[in-house]
């Protein structure tokens, strides 16, 4: 567990087994009062690539609560949230903010790869209904889900689902799923992130 402290230029991660109490309380008022918009360009094929047999898209996004771990405070209020991927020496462009409400950081390394988040005032605030396991792994591409493969009294349907593609566009094992909680979940947020931190998931909205 961890949060950052802007303090003058330079951002400082802080490591902790839990956040403080204060710190805590202010986390559930902001889970619900922000979203975070995420949007994820993977993909490639003979257009981008000609001659290299790439041929895949693993492209996808989702509107998210805040994570503890992106919580960037200055002068003991909230700041905005970090959502570099530089923990050790992390960068204040990397602070999504209410004054800085859109960020996209790109792969320099690839041809069709960036990553784009924006931050949303949520004018009604209200708990997530939906998680999104970004790692479910399953052994065929055609596989149904059904709400018994989860732990009990946490999903209501299953929302949708897709899997991840290899470079040369074939199935990886590896689905990304949308589930829709019921009532007794929705309340109990964190008890859900437990029950399904194997699949890592992370509470969105639809």
């Amino acid at each position: 567990m961890h949060y950052f402290v802007l303090d003058g230029e330079k951002l400082l991660c802080h490591t902790v087994s839990a956040l403080p109490v204060e710190l805590e309380m202010m986390f559930q008022l902001l889970r619900m009062k922000y979203t975070i918009s995420y949007y994820v360009s993977q993909w490639e094929d003979e257009s981008t690539a000609p001659g290299q047999g790439l041929d895949y898209n693993n492209s996808y996004g989702y509107n998210r609560e805040p994570l503890r771990s992106e919580l960037v405070l200055q002068n003991g209020s909230l700041l905005g949230f970090y959502v570099g991927n530089d923990f050790q020496n992390p960068s204040p462009q990397h602070i999504l903010s209410v004054s800085n409400p859109f960020i996209c950081i790109e792969d320099k390394n690839r041809l069709a790869c960036y990553q784009r988040w924006e931050l949303i005032v949520e004018p009604n605030p209200s708990p997530s209904e939906y998680v999104f396991l970004s790692r479910v792994c399953r052994q065929d591409e055609n596989h149904q889900f059904s709400i018994d493969e989860f732990p009990a009294e946490i999903v209501e349907s299953i929302s949708d689902s897709f899997f991840l593609e290899d470079n040369r566009g074939r199935f990886t094992g590896v689905f990304c799923l949308t589930l829709k909680l019921n009532r007794t979940a929705i309340n109990a947020p964190d008890d859900v992130l437990d029950k399904l931190a194997v699949y890592h998931p992370i509470l969105v909205r639809r």
